[in-house]
């Protein structure tokens, strides 16, 4: 009990953090902010975290972890070809990463985190990230659905242009290129995959639908 309490309060610490951060930026959000939004002394904040920092790595953490679980977890390996794998991999990295714009913001923007620990978080993220694309490739080369010559440097390639989609469609708000992007994006992976392992052309794909277009009404 008392650890489902504990974790449930250090959850709220975060939640109220990301919340703070955005209204007013990272630097202008001090400890004494967050607690007094969760509504708990300054002590408790310090069994949580060591600082302020310390949060937004165990921020980072979530956005890697979302990452992993959505793009490379066992939906992506569900039934379907290669073609479709691929495809459910990027839609997922597009979606998480339209969840955690904010934290993508604390990333690429900065928000006065120290230069080295912008480039320390933003790296520990991609490097994981490389990795489960290098995986999922290794895999479908393994199978024999995939021509990849490299799929580290693929993986890379894959993760750069993610992160520019990103960048434009949920940073720059300009969401009603996503699944412009996305088309794109998925162009170049299938170009990859064994004939017999592609997947139907992506107009004609339910993720298209999916994705934000900008209209919020």
């Amino acid at each position: 009990m008392a650890t489902r309490r504990n974790r449930d309060r250090r959850e709220e610490i975060l939640a109220a953090a990301r919340r703070l951060f955005m209204e007013r930026g990272y630097a202008q959000t001090s400890v004494s902010d967050i607690v007094r939004a969760v509504g708990i002394a300054q002590g408790t904040f310090y069994l949580y975290f060591t600082s302020k920092r310390d949060l937004v790595l165990a921020l980072v953490q979530q956005l890697h972890d979302h990452l992993a679980r959505d793009c490379f977890g066992e939906e992506i390996a569900a039934e379907g070809s290669w073609g479709e794998r691929l495809r459910r991999a990027v839609g997922a990295a597009l979606h998480v990463m339209e969840a955690e714009a904010d934290i993508l913001s604390l990333l690429h923007l900065g928000l006065a985190l120290e230069v080295e620990t912008i480039d320390e978080l933003a790296s520990s993220v991609r490097d994981r990230t490389i990795a489960g694309w290098t995986a999922l490739l290794e895999e479908g080369v393994a199978a024999g659905a995939l021509h990849v010559s490299d799929p580290p440097m693929m993986a890379g390639l894959i993760v750069a242009m993610l992160e520019f989609a990103a960048h434009e469609c949920f940073i720059h708000r300009k969401t009603e290129l996503a699944p412009r992007y996305a088309a794109a994006i998925d162009r170049v992976l299938q170009g990859m995959v064994r004939s017999e392992a592609t997947a139907q052309p992506l107009q004609a794909h339910g993720f298209v639908a999916g994705l934000p277009t900008g209209d919020r009404s």
